[in-house]
């Protein structure tokens, strides 16, 4: 145990004011858009139904209509790179280019079932999944695609992979399924909610081992073991979350509705916190893409496009505060998740005795940080877990009645 930095008379506030960072822009279309797939900040391109495919090449400042030859609804898009992409949709429908979508072609998918979700996995690999369980692979850049069994016979809404081997699809009724041989066979997994058979919509893994997915009535789950364990985050909300996407192993935002109304919710500490963020749009948003963590685009009912820099949240000032804290605060440790220290920093409002511990997710304490009187200021401690093994672990902090615990990921 090391601490790291104790302040007693100064504390840096910055207020945060949301939703100024996120700004509705023209897209041209009343459409419902379904899906965006971001190459950078300046280059992204949506889909939506009746064969909608918009462009833009300079942050969403213009959208460029393109032809797609179908007149299908469009679910699902994804682009390795600024030329070479596929879409995908109603009727087994799969579009493809290989010049930014100046023109697009029209692949054979060998199934008719509603395709919901694509992905690039590298530069010639594509997975899609769809209605009736249907996963579907490519590669050869989309021109050929041979049908996978996927173990189920729900509906797949979802996809994702961590590298070419290495995937997870989710779907109705909290179905969830994983590979770990690029598709030659996939096992379901267990969800912690499945007896409430609620559907999943999202996916996204961060690492191999972390990942999150999404779904109705706010559920939000999070693994940090390759889905062999989920556990429930708490959104703060009982929304549709359609769509979850990151910037970074930390930085990530979920895109939904509530009652028809868009919703946007983020995280910074790799999934384990989310915090809401208001926005202006009333349409519901069905799409979330990011490029990088301050990067991101949300699409949505009736042709909406949301864009932000700055990660949805504006940092408008910083005031220099004298004095002592004004209130006891545990912050999320940084970085997380960790290899092989992390910080964990807290305020205290007057000389108290505190009590700082660690605990593996068995609720096992592994190591007392700190257990002793201090004085009113502002603290940080380093836990060092080079010799703990890989997963979650608990922080936390006691003083008075005062108790508040947080999660943390280790990462070798």
């Amino acid at each position: 145990m090391k601490v790291l930095s104790v302040v007693f008379f100064v504390v840096n506030v910055t207020t945060v004011f949301p939703q100024t960072g996120w700004i509705q822009q023209t897209s041209g279309t009343t459409e419902n858009l379904n899906a965006v797939s971001c190459v950078n900040t300046n280059v992204a391109t949506v889909v939506g139904d009746n064969g909608t495919i918009l462009r833009t090449t300079n942050g969403g400042t213009s959208w460029i209509p393109q032809t797609s030859g179908t007149s299908n609804s469009l679910r699902g898009v994804s682009f390795i790179n600024a030329d070479h992409g596929i879409a995908v949709g109603d009727g087994g429908s799969i579009l493809r280019t290989t010049n930014g979508g100046i023109n697009w072609e029209i692949a054979a998918s060998n199934t008719t079932n509603i395709l919901d979700d694509v992905i690039f996995i590298d530069q010639t690999t594509f997975a899609a999944v769809g209605w009736s369980g249907t996963i579907i692979r490519s590669s050869d850049g989309g021109v050929t695609w041979f049908s996978q069994n996927s173990n189920t016979s729900q509906g797949l809404v979802g996809v994702h992979f961590s590298d070419v081997s290495t995937g997870t699809a989710v779907g109705w009724n909290g179905t969830i399924v994983r590979t770990t041989n690029g598709g030659v066979s996939w096992f379901s997994q267990t969800n912690p909610l499945s007896g409430t058979y609620l559907d999943l919509w999202g996916v996204f893994f961060m690492t191999s081992d972390v990942g999150i997915a999404t779904g109705e009535n706010g559920t939000i789950l999070h693994t940090t073991d390759g889905g062999n364990f989920w556990t429930e985050i708490g959104g703060g909300t009982t929304d549709r979350l359609w769509s979850v996407s990151f910037g970074d192993t930390l930085t990530g935002i979920i895109a939904g509705d509530s009652s028809g109304s868009g919703k946007l919710l983020k995280t910074t500490d790799g999934g384990f916190n989310w915090a809401i963020q208001s926005n202006d749009t009333t349409p519901s948003l069905l799409g979330i893409g990011m490029s990088g963590p301050n990067t991101a685009f949300a699409v949505g009912q009736s042709g909406t496009i949301l864009h932000t820099t700055t990660g949805g949240t504006v940092w408008v000032k910083e005031d220099q505060k004298t004095g002592v804290p004004d209130r006891l605060v545990l912050f999320q440790n940084y970085p997380n998740p960790f290899n092989p220290s992390t910080a964990i920093r807290f305020m205290l409002p007057v000389t108290s005795f505190v009590t700082l511990k660690i605990y593996n997710i068995l609720g096992e304490e592994l190591t007392l940080l700190v257990s002793e009187k201090l004085t009113a200021g502002q603290y940080e401690y380093e836990w060092d877990a080079r010799d703990a093994a890989n997963g979650l672990y608990l922080y936390r902090i006691q003083v008075g009645e005062f108790v508040d615990v947080k999660k943390m990921v280790f990462m070798k």
